[in-house]
């Protein structure tokens, strides 16, 4: 019997099936190739993530920078305004190249001050042209400027809206004179005709005497460029009417 049990207590030997479960020495096994390329896999996703987030964010920097050049370069734009000679067609005559203007002709000036007062002081029955007129107007006066104060005040006055007076009368405006006083100071003389509304008869005529101050600034938008060429805006009048 104790025999017997000195057989059962000595260490077994290896089967060959238990042999093959255990890897030879120094060869990797299934389960750690399969993650060492499961890792590789990961590494290379993470590499990429990494650089296309390098890549988007000089992108959007690069945009920044773009907008942020964009919006300065455009607060600054200057439209720089040439002569040119047309014929009667309006076509383009034959003349040398066109030069930059340092100082606006007299006979132009005069031309563009015509206008102001004119678009200023009529009154049409057609109310889309008042507004017309007047949104004119408004490209020839700075925000800042006494003449723009003025104006406004003028016409908040009961019976100067030209609106509220075209319900009753008209008015055509004839200017006489418009002759420069010194290098920024101009002296405009005009007619006005008033017309009754309901029968067209003319019911009186008023004359007027302005002394102007202008200065010349480069047109800053497409809408000025387009009303005021010149850049001659209003700085400060003052109106009378006269006898006569």
């Amino acid at each position: 019997m104790s025999k017997a049990i000195e057989t059962n207590t000595q260490p077994h030997a290896h089967t060959p099936t238990e042999a093959t479960a255990i890897p030879a020495s120094g060869a990797p096994s299934e389960y750690l190739a399969a993650r060492a390329d499961w890792d590789d896999r990961f590494a290379g996703q993470r590499k990429t993530v990494r650089v296309l987030t390098g890549i988007t964010l000089l992108a959007l920097t690069l945009g920044g920078l773009g907008m942020g050049y964009g919006i300065y370069t455009g607060a600054r734009t200057q439209y720089i305004p040439y002569i040119i000679q047309v014929d009667e067609l309006a076509r383009i005559a034959t003349t040398p190249p066109p030069e930059r203007v340092g100082t606006w002709p007299a006979a132009i000036v005069r031309r563009e001050l015509d206008l102001f007062f004119d678009r200023l002081r009529s009154v049409s029955p057609d109310l889309n042209v008042i507004a017309t007129n007047h949104g004119a107007v408004e490209h020839f006066l700075p925000g800042d400027a006494p003449a723009t104060t003025k104006l406004r005040a003028y016409f908040r006055q009961p019976g100067n809206n030209p609106i509220s007076r075209a319900e009753d009368e008209t008015v055509a405006v004839d200017v006489i004179s418009v002759n420069q006083v010194t290098d920024g100071s101009w002296r405009v003389e005009w007619r006005e005709t008033l017309f009754d509304r309901r029968s067209g008869r003319e019911t009186g005529m008023r004359r007027f005497v302005a002394t102007v101050q202008v200065v010349f600034r480069p047109p800053t938008s497409q809408a000025i460029l387009h009303i005021n060429p010149l850049g001659l805006f209003i700085q400060d009048l003052d109106i009378q009417e006269i006898a006569g």
